[in-house]
């Protein structure tokens, strides 16, 4: 659900970049609720067959129990895909919107600044939203074994490889945790935010320390 929150950040940042000083913070609030409250219903009932094909029980004769998964081939192949598009969506949105904003600036940078070419334009604006493709790129790169082990996870024995799904589940929440490492880091602007918060947090605890000591 996370991705898709991010593609939702990423459509709204295209669309601010796009209308410009048009842009409606009073539609945007509205919309985000909406989607906010939509799309964990949307993203269930995109999985719900998983609850529906998957059971446990017992075997008493190896003392076991039993993860048991049928797809029927439809199913399966609605699986598939449903796995892909959760996964490779919200990397396109993010990508698309990235490109998208990296155009648009370059297209208002040529018309004010005609004495530079177009390709140098290009290459200012790319350096300067760089985090915008980089980051999906890294989240990409994170979710990757997520994807993979939920390919290859069909009926298996619950006892049966469990630290490859375990690890499978602690690798779904990487890309959560290097929220900072993925957006923080390769924004100039968010480390210069970032740079004055801590130095802002400093002067207070200094602040803090002289008054305790007079």
């Amino acid at each position: 659900m996370d991705s898709w929150l991010h593609a939702c950040v990423a459509i709204e940042r295209a669309i601010t970049v796009f209308q410009g000083v048009n842009f409606n913070k009073t539609a945007s609030k509205y919309v985000a609720r909406w989607v906010i409250s939509f799309l964990p219903i949307s993203i269930v009932a995109t999985i719900l067959h998983e609850i529906l094909y998957r059971d446990l029980f017992d075997d008493n004769e190896e003392q076991r129990v039993w993860c048991v998964v049928y797809y029927s081939h439809p199913v399966r192949n609605y699986n598939t895909v449903i796995s892909f598009f959760h996964f490779l969506g919200p990397c396109c949105v993010n990508i698309l919107s990235a490109v998208f904003i990296v155009l648009s600036a370059t297209h208002r940078q040529q018309v004010v600044q005609t004495h530079k070419s177009y390709i140098k334009h290009l290459r200012e604006q790319f350096h300067e939203h760089k985090q915008l493709i980089v980051s999906p790129m890294i989240l990409f790169i994170l979710s990757l074994p997520r994807l993979i082990i939920s390919l290859i996870s069909d009926c298996v024995k619950k006892s049966h490889y469990p630290w490859l799904y375990l690890s499978g589940y602690f690798l779904s929440f990487i890309p959560s945790i290097a929220i900072f490492l993925v957006f923080v880091i390769p924004s100039n602007l968010y480390k210069q935010r970032l740079k004055k918060s801590l130095e802002h947090f400093q002067q207070r605890i200094n602040q803090y320390r002289n008054f305790l000591s007079t």
